[in-house]
């Protein structure tokens, strides 16, 4: 029983780890190979330690041993799922953040409508403690939802990224037109400072 439970608990977690990959590709479609290596390292890690007792259970030689082994193995399947969940909401909220850093000097509500309602629905989800308490399937269900309202954020505001990008170019625009104005302005009174000075010295 212990053996066949190992064997669908490693399955789920390959496929909440391929769902991590997918959704750093998704976002990130070129580069980030690094970066998910990083991001993924402590769930890849976890199924190798689930693979690593999966063997010592093939080599036992009592069935009380074996059955151990693959409970064993099952924890880390288990953990191996909660570290991916987990990458995924880490790399949404670090994203959004990254949003946020980038468009600090620039009025987003104009461009996404509703981004008082989602930095409101950020700061909420970065605040849950994603610590077990309950049920495990009850516990992954709840980071997915999170997750996939985290996504659904960041998809709404990178589509707004292109028109902020121009009003960010037109401001930065703005001040560099500023400061070459107030330069001349200088550059105007210095020199007539230095004519006024050399009319006084003649």
């Amino acid at each position: 029983m212990s053996q066949n439970d190992y064997f669908q608990a490693f399955k789920a977690a390959e496929g909440h780890i391929k769902s991590a990959e997918n959704l750093v590709r998704f976002f990130n479609p070129i580069g980030e190979v690094e970066y998910l290596r990083g991001l993924l390292m402590p769930a890849v890690n976890e199924l190798r330690y689930a693979g690593r007792h999966a063997i010592h259970a093939a080599e036992a030689t009592s069935g009380d041993e074996r059955e151990e082994r693959f409970v064993e193995a099952k924890k880390h399947c288990f953990r191996a799922s909660y570290d991916a969940f987990d990458a995924q909401l880490q790399y949404l909220i670090g994203e959004c953040d990254l949003f946020q850093r980038d468009f600090r000097r620039v009025p987003i509500a104009p461009v996404i409508d509703s981004y008082q309602d989602d930095c409101r629905t950020l700061n909420r989800l970065k605040m849950i403690d994603y610590r077990r308490t309950g049920n495990r399937e009850d516990h992954w269900a709840e980071m997915e939802r999170h997750g996939e309202t985290l996504r659904q954020i960041l998809e709404k505001w990178n589509t707004g990224r292109e028109e902020l990008n121009k009003i960010l170019r037109k401001e930065q625009l703005d001040r560099w037109y500023k400061t070459l104005a107030i330069i001349g302005g200088l550059t105007t009174v210095a020199v007539a400072a230095v004519a006024l000075i050399a009319g006084l010295l003649k």
